[in-house]
């Protein structure tokens, strides 16, 4: 292969060579546009080979150059090869035809908006060297079902993940720290998803819309749930907010129409406006510190709304509660059970049940409901 010294000893425009369009540099090639010699789409299956040959000289296709295929309705299948290392910003932005393709495990990099509108697209797989999953990379993939990120992740883009209204299954990287906004907002039909341990901050409207969504469980290092972030879950039934959150920010969970109980763990959270806007079925809210919460207008509702909800807090601090601004709306403010030590432990003396009514094999962290054998149930608190 003959050396090269800089861009400029090669035209600045796209070479076609074999119906494929380039970009060359004296480190390697680029496949470069979507349209062959005559200004057409390219269409039905793409090869895109290893090396190519310009001016008599051979080259390696290193990347996937930017807005590549871009908009290419009629592209059914594309072939990378494995000497590939980078795929470009939107390089298939709105291959809505696209059904087949497979990312080569040597591509280190995927630009945003990579894949963003290929609403064929089933399956994907990331390879192992990628670390970060661009903004906007995979919006609008409509009918991708499961997706499985490499553990190598350490950062997801805003709106990476928004629309794929198909999506049941995705795993978060450990290494994730930040869910960003509009994440996964509009995944309608995910059920559930498991957040590691280190995540600190769910973004503006990362799930906003999230409608299948049931339930979340929220690791102990979070401190940020953004505005909106879980707005219209409307399958969500409860929510366990840990101690470490410092912030549940304005409309955090509003119009989650079927939420029947919040349990906020901490006494250092701020609560913002219309922040649990549960206007349906909401009928308790347990605060398990004794230290008051900064509670803000509306949060739960209007206050004539509020007069409707029982606030369930610890007995030595149900006075306290009382005399608070904005807390004392509640209709009712009663003592929690903390003394989990009276509690019998024999077989048979009681069952265990969580706050969304499944049933748990012993008693957990927060709030537990135990049917005793008499028939008679208690709230306990186990902290």
């Amino acid at each position: 292969m003959t050396a090269v010294s800089s861009w400029a000893q090669f035209p600045s425009e796209r070479i076609e060579v074999d119906g494929i369009y380039y970009m060359f540099s004296q480190t390697g090639a680029e496949a470069a546009m979507c349209s062959d010699r005559n200004g057409r789409w390219y269409s039905g299956d793409i090869v895109i080979p290893e090396k190519v040959t310009y001016n008599g000289t051979t080259y390696t296709v290193t990347s996937i150059y930017d807005n590549a295929f871009y908009g290419n309705e009629n592209l059914l299948s594309v072939s990378i090869p494995e000497s590939v290392t980078r795929i470009g910003g939107a390089a298939f932005y709105g291959c809505k035809s696209l059904t087949t393709l497979h990312i080569p495990s040597s591509v280190t990099q995927i630009g945003y908006n990579a894949f963003s509108g290929c609403s064929s697209l089933t399956s994907i797989n990331i390879p192992a060297g990628v670390t970060v999953i661009n903004w906007g990379t995979f919006s609008n993939c409509s009918s991708l079902t499961t997706l499985s990120l490499p553990e190598g992740i350490t950062s997801i883009g805003s709106g990476a993940f928004q629309y794929c209204s198909s999506l049941t299954s995705i795993n978060i990287p450990k290494a994730v720290t930040v869910i960003p906004e509009q994440a996964f907002e509009y995944c309608r039909s995910l059920p559930s998803i498991t957040l590691p341990e280190g995540l600190t901050t769910i973004g503006r409207n990362a799930f906003d819309e999230c409608s299948g969504l049931t339930s979340i469980t929220f690791p102990e290092s979070l401190t940020t749930i953004g505005e909106h972030a879980f707005y219209w879950c409307t399958g969500l039934t409860s929510v366990t907010i840990p101690k470490s959150v410092t912030r549940i920010d304005n409309s955090a969970f509003n119009s989650c129409i079927k939420l029947t109980t919040v349990t906020i763990e901490g006494g250092d959270t701020y609560i913002g406006k219309r922040a649990f806007w549960a206007w349906r079925d909401l009928t308790d809210v347990f605060c398990l510190s004794r230290k008051i919460p900064e509670l803000i207008e509306k949060a739960f509702g209007e206050e004539a709304h509020m007069a409707q909800l029982t606030l369930h807090v610890p007995a030595s601090a149900v006075e306290s509660y009382k005399a608070a601004d904005i807390w004392c709306w509640f209709g009712q403010i009663v003592p929690l059970e903390d003394a989990v030590s009276s509690v019998r432990q024999e077989a048979g003396t009681h069952e265990s049940y969580q706050l969304n009514g499944m049933k748990s094999t012993g008693l957990r962290r927060g709030i537990n409901i135990l049917r005793m054998s008499d028939g008679s149930s208690r709230k306990v608190v186990v902290k």
